[in-house]
């Protein structure tokens, strides 16, 4: 596990809805330790208003954000970890607060829209972008690190855009904080990676939002149809890329740690007993990056 020493972690802290703002597409394409710490913050969560569940004030909060996309295999095992990580450390005197940020592993422009019938397949997508050899080293790590998370994933899925389904994810946290988006991501992840469903899919999306108490059919349907939360979304994926983050799963950690690709779950609960013990940090000081196994 190599650490990646950052000199200014205080812009790894979260923003409040308050600097809800983009960041400027010209700046440096720089990918540096300093460069990428400095833009972090700047990163916009429109839907940070978001609430999690009323926790006593003594318990310390410690901040999670996670950068993911849906069709993202690693990205959904990075979250049952995590998960599990939290589950594990219910005896320290913190509480989370985890927070689901959009990013696009795929242009929906590169997807076939001549025949809606036509749908393109994890396993052909990754051969033909990556080639047998890497495709197939790939695929395999995506299944045994499946299995030794305790998830059962399908064979293949299907590659699709995942701008509406970040919508309504948006829309969950805004409205019931991190408890509905959770089940939120929870019902898509299940979809797109053990049953193999279009997530793209407006039926797909609508059931998703029925199911997990976001809105009723109704509802649902009229605000895949609309553009709420688009520009949300659209900003905060851009930021991401523009700022370094080009592969994912991506999650920053109290503002201390930076963890990118794949880590087991020890590594999150010994960052979170090491936090449980520190005052809430605001002063600059030093953070690492965690470099796990990287996904692009």
């Amino acid at each position: 596990m190599q650490n990646v020493q950052l000199t200014h972690p205080e812009s790894l802290s979260i923003v409040s809805e308050s600097s809800y703002r983009c960041i400027d597409s010209t700046a440096s394409e720089s990918t540096s330790a300093e460069s990428l710490s400095a833009n972090l913050q700047s990163i916009p969560s429109k839907f940070a208003v978001g609430t999690s569940p009323a926790s006593p004030e003594s318990l310390r909060p410690i901040k999670i954000i996670v950068i993911s996309d849906y069709i993202c295999g690693f990205c959904y095992i990075c979250d049952k970890i995590l998960r599990d990580a939290i589950e594990a450390c219910r005896d320290l005197p913190v509480r989370f607060d985890v927070e689901f940020r959009p990013f696009t592993l795929v242009d929906s422009s590169a997807l076939p829209v001549a025949n809606p019938n036509t749908v393109v397949y994890r396993n052909a997508y990754v051969t033909k972008k990556f080639g047998n050899e890497q495709a197939e080293m790939k695929l395999k790590a995506l299944n045994e690190f499946g299995v030794k998370a305790g998830l059962t994933l399908a064979e293949d899925s299907i590659v699709c855009g995942t701008t509406q389904a970040h919508r309504l994810s948006a829309k969950a946290y805004k409205d019931g904080g991190q408890v509905l988006q959770d089940k939120f991501n929870a019902f898509i992840f299940d979809a797109c990676l053990t049953k193999m469903a279009n997530i793209s899919d407006e039926d797909v999306l609508v059931d998703a939002a029925v199911n997990t108490g976001l809105m009723n059919k109704e509802q649902a349907t009229e605000f895949l149809r609309s553009t709420e939360y688009l520009d949300c979304v659209e900003t905060m994926t851009e930021a991401a890329k523009a700022n370094g983050i080009n592969g994912v799963p991506f999650v920053i950690i109290d503002g201390k740690w930076a963890v990118n690709g794949l880590q087991p779950k020890e590594c999150f609960v010994q960052i979170f007993r090491k936090l449980s013990h520190l005052p809430t940090s605001t002063a600059p000081g030093t953070a690492k990056i965690e470099q796990g196994v990287e996904v692009h």
